[in-house]
């Protein structure tokens, strides 16, 4: 009777094991349910622990046309994950004492409007006021922008010509401003001699060797690029291609592509202090505080797209996901999007790059990620 029992319990642990779901297969239900439901033509989904790839893989059509499949090798565009290496950029030439945080735009960019009221640190932080080129309430003083392979320089200029040119007294409110990382690419530019590209993979792509990490250009004939593509439900494959956009247009607010592996070594090296001074790396996951100084979340002008509990830093939104803290910065651009968010006490790096515009994979990140932390540990 005891060996009857004994071997009843067996199998009732072997079958259990066998039917455990683990991380990975959690997160792969959430991604095939994504690819039936056509959510986005394709996409890399990948997951770091210690910081090291512990789960990395493609789904769906990297281009629909040739039937090409996502792979871990795929290279798509990154939209605003820009960020977050322009304003690591901006710091690390801090860091070098090659500029001050507190230093205002008009000794950079001498002939901007109010530009002596406007720090760095208000650009890198969103409270600078300075009016987002992309804001609807000015986009037709910019027409057909996205289609015009702009120097940073010239479109800087034309952007000194919105009316209005600030939604409020810089440092006096926060507002999501892709004009202010526009700006921030002119300091680099004016502060290192070198073209904002040359300047990105002078200092952060080659020092960190992420080969497949650039300021995109069209022009370039890139293994592995994926298509961009947007929904449609009129179309008999749910998509359609994305409208064209010139990477001039986008500079150092979106205008980066990558690897899903080559970003997961970058998050690794950044918050691994790889990247910048342990005292600078802490201010960029600080929260943007107001001239008053209250959280810049506590006078956030509308639309207010961003969760109320979620705070800015330098490129990086700082926030809570299901009880677990996060870093990191979402990117959509035509055709592309990504979500990105680090859970530091955790240690857990998760990642989704779609070739499908918002919100492809921002709408399934936090999915992913509920399905990691609640599955069992492997």
């Amino acid at each position: 009777m005891r060996r009857t029992f004994a071997a009843v319990a067996l199998a009732l642990t072997l079958k259990g094991a066998a039917t455990a779901q683990t991380p990975v297969d959690a997160v792969g239900r959430v991604i095939d349910s994504a690819v039936q439901a056509h959510a986005f033509a394709g996409a890399v989904v990948a997951v770091a622990t210690n910081g090291k790839v512990a789960f990395i893989k493609g789904y769906g059509l990297a281009d629909l046309e040739q039937r090409t499949p996502m792979t871990e090798k795929t290279v798509l565009r990154i939209g605003s994950v820009t960020k977050q290496f322009t304003a690591a950029l901006v710091l690390k030439l801090a860091d070098q004492g090659k500029l001050s945080l507190d230093d205002t735009l008009t000794r950079y960019v001498p002939d901007f409007p109010r530009g002596g009221e406007v720090t760095i640190r208000q650009l890198l932080s969103h409270t600078s006021g300075v009016m987002s080129y992309t804001n609807p309430r000015v986009m037709s003083q910019l027409k057909d922008a996205g289609r015009r392979e702009w120097t940073i320089k010239d479109l800087v200029a034309r952007i000194s010509t919105l009316t209005p040119l600030y939604e409020f007294d810089p440092g006096a409110g926060w507002s999501y401003s892709n004009s202010g990382y526009m700006l921030l690419g002119a300091i680099i530019e004016k502060v290192t001699g070198k073209s904002y590209a040359e300047a990105l993979k002078a200092e952060l792509l080659d020092p960190l060797e992420l080969r497949d990490t650039q300021v995109d250009n069209l022009a370039e004939i890139v293994p592995d690029r994926a298509r961009g593509y947007e929904t449609s439900k009129t179309s008999s494959t749910g998509f359609k291609n994305a409208d064209f956009i010139a990477m001039g247009a986008a500079g150092p607010a979106g205008a980066m592509r990558s690897t899903a592996s080559d970003l997961l070594a970058w998050h690794a090296a950044l918050f691994g202090g790889q990247v910048l001074k342990p005292e600078t790396l802490a201010l960029m996951k600080t929260p943007a505080r107001l001239k008053d100084g209250r959280l810049a979340s506590k006078n956030r002008m509308p639309p207010a797209w961003v969760p109320e509990t979620t705070e800015y830093g330098f490129g990086l939104f700082l926030g809570n996901l299901n009880g677990h803290v996060t870093v990191g910065h979402g990117g959509a651009i035509f055709g592309f999007n990504t979500w990105m968010e680090t859970f530091p006490d955790d240690k857990v790096t998760m990642l989704i790059m779609a070739n499908t515009g918002y919100p492809a994979a921002e709408q399934i990140g936090p999915k992913v990620a509920q399905a990691w932390f609640t599955s069992a540990v492997p």
